[in-house]
């Protein structure tokens, strides 16, 4: 079953949105958020119980800082790939391995940046014990939402740039006093934000101090439209760029930088079941072969059908398209499209 979402939520039908008000108390100190931030909380969407949201973001963010330290944890255990055997769709696709939490689908065009679509963990973010009643708050105490645009997992942008992270084990940053400094995760919002294409991506890395403080220490996958991808890794306060000879990259929770090429089957078999299908493939998928083979990479734990892979996530690079499937629930996709912004909701 495939849900058809659109990228400009904020034409939803006005019954729908009627109804989704009546679920949200009234505020207690509406003074608190301009209209761009109560537009934005209003939009708030329960699409399924894993639970799974929605908010488009109105207005713009540049000056949105933490007010959540990040929280130390055990380290994510993502697969990732772009595949660009076939020049028509180039795809990067996503598991994201992790404990159950709220997830949000971020949904953002400010007016000084490229338009995206992003995926948010909210167990880092919402208050302790409400996950899965959210959108039932009133709206002052939907103000944590506000900061999900640094909270970027995975997401695309209006020009096909797709970016993903995995988390390696740890290493000394490189670090450059005259350049700025953003979070592991902020980064990748700024690539959202300002890259159209891998080189502009790879420019924003080299000239940017990550620092992976509070959190484990990651690599990051990017890709464009034109169906260019590199991985960026760090490792003894040096920065590797991979980019492969061939029409794909796959990759997992170790670094290549590490591991020889020919050494690297048999350390993860998740990176083995993607490698081989891509190699069988020479990397041409589809929006349904990338989601079936995230299916038979995710990740699963015995006895706690809540563990695993908490998403599957598939972009289309060229046609600016997202189909999700949340935790191992891969007969129900939901479908996002960026392409059209004024597009209108269609479920099925």
């Amino acid at each position: 079953m495939k849900r058809i979402l659109p990228f400009a939520l904020g034409l939803i039908a006005v019954g729908v949105l009627a109804v989704l008000l009546t679920q949200v108390e009234a505020p207690t100190d509406a003074a608190v958020f301009n209209p761009d931030q109560t537009r934005s909380l209003q939009s708030l969407e329960k699409l399924s119980d894993h639970p799974l949201y929605v908010m488009h973001y109105y207005g713009s963010y540049q000056d949105v800082s933490y007010s959540h330290a990040p929280t130390e944890e055990p380290a994510w255990a993502c697969t990732l790939f772009a595949a660009a055997g076939d020049p028509e769709m180039p795809v990067l696709g996503r598991n994201f391995d992790w404990p159950r939490h709220p997830v949000l689908i971020l949904i953002a065009d400010p007016p000084d940046a490229y338009a995206s679509l992003s995926m948010v963990d909210l167990g880092f973010l919402a208050p302790e014990g409400i996950g899965d009643r959210i959108h039932l708050l009133s709206l002052d105490r939907l103000g944590f939402l506000l900061e999900t645009p640094l909270w970027t997992f995975d997401g695309m942008n209006e020009r096909g740039l797709t970016i993903g992270m995995a988390a390696v084990a740890g290493t000394a940053m490189p670090y450059d006093p005259m350049l700025p400094t953003h979070g592991s995760l902020e980064v990748m919002r700024k690539i959202l934000d300002n890259a159209a294409t891998v080189e502009e991506a790879l420019d924003i890395f080299e000239t940017t101090n990550v620092d992976m403080t509070g959190g484990p220490c990651l690599h990051y996958l990017v890709a464009d439209a034109s169906g260019e991808s590199a991985l960026i890794e760090y490792w003894d306060e040096e920065m590797y760029i991979f980019r492969t000879d061939g029409p794909w990259t796959c990759v997992t929770n170790y670094r290549l930088c590490q591991v020889d090429e020919a050494d690297r089957p048999g350390v993860c078999w998740r990176f083995d079941a993607v490698h081989d299908e891509l190699v069988r493939t020479s990397g041409e998928q589809d929006m349904a072969s990338a989601m079936a083979l995230l299916d038979a990479a995710h990740a699963e734990v015995s006895g706690d059908p809540k563990a695993g892979t908490q998403w599957s996530i598939v972009y289309d690079l060229k046609h600016r398209r997202a189909e999700l499937a949340m935790g191992h629930q891969y007969d129900e996709v939901f479908t996002f499209d960026l392409s059209d912004l004024d597009a209108t909701a269609d479920g099925t």
